[in-house]
């Protein structure tokens, strides 16, 4: 009951005193790249090219802090249970719905306050400069990988300049000596009855460039 009352207590949209002192880049062209059925998104992506060539790369997460006050019964029950729980046919969240599927979600085309990393890379994908800011954003555009490889193939600026940070950022965690960890995971089309319809794996070179 406790956590309920302190969600009864939350806005149910971002409320304008709360983007006071921040960073405001709701201008900023942004974008979120999940899966088809992915049901809350906690970051999004800005990319510019500078005209010397290097990358202005923004890295936007969703303020979850801002409404889940440290030792509060909220900030108790999420550790307690984690993580969301993704079953096939449902979640067991690890925030209220207000919260994790709304709230604390970078939903396309509203605002959302958000902790945001701003990067300069070079042409090489090294980080000469970053600073660390808690930010309003809006995000423009809330894509698949499905359709980012689509937009990736017709070279979209956007997407190919990400395409890009990734493949040199990849680059320099493999000379570096990255130790990558990598697992098959399955998916579903439909549940009816507890009958699951598996889908395989997808495993191209595309959805990991733009996961990374």
């Amino acid at each position: 009951k406790e956590v309920m009352d302190e969600v009864e207590n939350v806005p149910s949209e971002v409320d304008e005193k709360d983007k006071r002192g921040r960073r405001d880049l709701r201008d900023i062209q942004m974008v979120t790249i999940d899966g088809e059925d992915a049901r809350d998104f906690d970051d999004a992506v800005s990319i510019e090219q500078l005209k010397n060539g290097d990358y202005k790369l923004g890295v936007h997460i969703a303020d979850v802090s801002h409404y889940v006050p440290e030792g509060s019964a909220l900030d108790s029950e999420a550790l307690s249970r984690s993580y969301t729980q993704y079953l096939p046919w449902t979640a067991v969240p690890m925030l209220p719905e207000k919260l994790s599927g709304d709230l604390c979600s970078l939903h396309e085309g509203v605002d959302r306050l958000a902790f945001t990393c701003m990067m300069r890379l070079n042409k090489k994908g090294e980080v000469l400069e970053y600073e660390f800011q808690k930010s309003v954003v809006h995000v423009k555009s809330a894509i698949s990988y499905e359709y980012a490889m689509e937009l990736l193939e017709n070279k979209d600026p956007d997407i190919l300049a990400l395409a890009t940070v990734a493949r040199l950022l990849r680059a320099n965690r493999e000379k570096n000596g990255i130790l990558e960890l990598i697992s098959t995971e399955y998916g579903c089309d439909s549940v009816v009855n507890l009958d699951l319809t598996v889908l395989p794996p997808v495993l191209q070179y595309e959805y990991k460039t733009i996961e990374d």
